[in-house]
């Protein structure tokens, strides 16, 4: 999109660039504006990518119009472009729910403001759902509280539709809780207050909040598969458990009878958990579990280690060193990921020690690994956790590219279910 100016915009100032969109400063008709266009995507045929473009665009447009009609606080719409593919709306001025939550205890941010803010999320998320809206990117970054008059403005209808079912106005306030927990832990209960608010404000609170509270039974599949591999690995289930499970004893075992045994601190540590990319941000570095020299450091959730992750997202940034690395980035939709594979086997000292034949057969795997990395994709990431210059990054061990258009749908639907059923559960402290 050019950033000159015309009779109707001023000049366009990138703000933010996401895998969806990019957001600039501009002005309308004089007014200090935002304008958000939606790009194409190059891997998508072109008379395609114009539909999809173009119906997501007049879905955002249409949200936040109900929305405002709800009685939400949204930014005025002022016009939208079919061509350029872009929503023009009002600028408002005043700081995220993000800052002022990160704000909090240290400059001032006083605990009755942060319960009105609450009082105020509550309140607009509980009209949205009555209305039959879902925002679909509940955070506190898509929540802004306007100068001045302290309102809760909802902004980022980017992936909002609408639904009456409990279960999708569920899925909308864990993505919310999640966020909370992942970004603002020192804020308190401040998700309680929220929930009271919801039910003051909502109608049809209580099948939601049923929804929310009760315990997913998803007892076969892909997630039941990664819960008893885990047990195996771990030696939680009994010796004629652990011997080699076909397909059909994997998909007749219960989530409820993979969850038992004792859970201890390591118990996922080697297995490639599945998180979101806000929540593997906002892991904690720990000491290493292990004696090993090649395992330096670790990572805790909830009191529980990590060491390994798998992702799926779009591939936004490739940068390539023929015979050193590939460092490429994947958007998952609430954050990206740093992700490094590494081409160097020939000449690492690491795998001057292994079987040459291995050597090569691993160094194969990575050349076509980053041969079909390509910028605009949908992959499927699994690696270890490591840090660099301070920074979480994956370091890849293999990568699937998705053909499936619901990869990245069921991917958030497997973290969200884990972490409500494992990865959220403290485990007990040895006595």
């Amino acid at each position: 999109m050019e950033t000159k100016a015309d009779d109707t915009h001023g000049s366009l100032i990138l703000l933010k660039q996401g895998a969806e969109a990019r957001v600039f400063d501009s002005t309308f008709l004089g007014r200090r504006s935002i304008v958000k266009e939606r790009f194409s995507k190059k891997y998508r045929h072109p008379s395609l990518d114009s539909k999809l473009t173009l119906k997501r665009l007049n879905a955002e447009a249409r949200c936040m119009t109900k929305a405002r009609r709800l009685g939400v606080y949204t930014p005025i719409l002022y016009a939208v472009d079919p061509v350029l593919h872009t929503l023009t709306f009002e600028y408002v001025e005043g700081s995220s729910v993000k800052d002022i939550f990160l704000e909090f205890g240290l400059h001032g941010v006083l605990e009755e403001r942060l319960d009105d803010i609450a009082m105020q999320i509550g309140d607009a998320v509980g009209k949205l759902h009555d209305g039959g809206l879902i925002h679909g990117d509940l955070t506190t970054s898509n929540m802004l509280i306007r100068d001045g008059t302290n309102q809760l403005v909802l902004i980022d209808f980017g992936l909002s539709f609408t639904s009456t079912l409990p279960e999708d106005k569920a899925v909308d306030l864990y993505v919310l809780e999640r966020a909370l927990l992942s970004m603002h832990s020192s804020c308190g209960n401040v998700m309680d207050r929220i929930l009271a608010a919801y039910r003051k404000s909502s109608k049809q609170w209580s099948s939601t909040l049923n929804k929310l509270a009760q315990e997913d039974d998803y007892g076969c599949g892909g997630l039941a598969k990664t819960f008893i591999q885990c047990m195996i690995q771990f030696k939680t289930f009994s010796p004629k458990t652990c011997l080699p499970l076909s397909d059909q004893t994997l998909h007749s075992t219960t989530l409820e009878e993979a969850c038992i045994g004792p859970f201890m601190d390591l118990q996922l540590y080697n297995t490639h958990v599945k998180l979101l990319a806000f929540d593997l941000l906002s892991l904690t570095q720990n000491p290493s579990a292990s004696n090993s020299s090649s395992d330096p450091i670790s990572f805790s959730r909830n009191g529980t280690l990590l060491s390994r992750l798998e992702t799926v997202g779009i591939v936004t940034s490739r940068e390539l060193k023929p015979n050193k690395f590939l460092k490429f980035i994947v958007d998952d939709g609430t954050g990206c990921i740093s992700c490094v594979l590494w081409l160097n086997h020939y000449n690492s000292p690491y795998f001057s020690r292994r079987n040459p034949s291995d050597v090569r057969l691993i160094a194969s795997a990575a050349d076509r690994f980053a041969s079909e990395v390509k910028l605009g994709l949908v992959a499927r990431v699994r690696g270890r956790i490591t840090s660099y210059r301070g920074a979480l990054q994956i370091t890849v061990s293999d990568v699937v590219v998705e053909r499936d258009p619901n990869a990245e749908i069921l991917h958030w639907l497997d973290c969200l279910r884990l972490a409500r059923q494992c990865y959220n559960v403290v485990p007990p402290r040895n006595k």
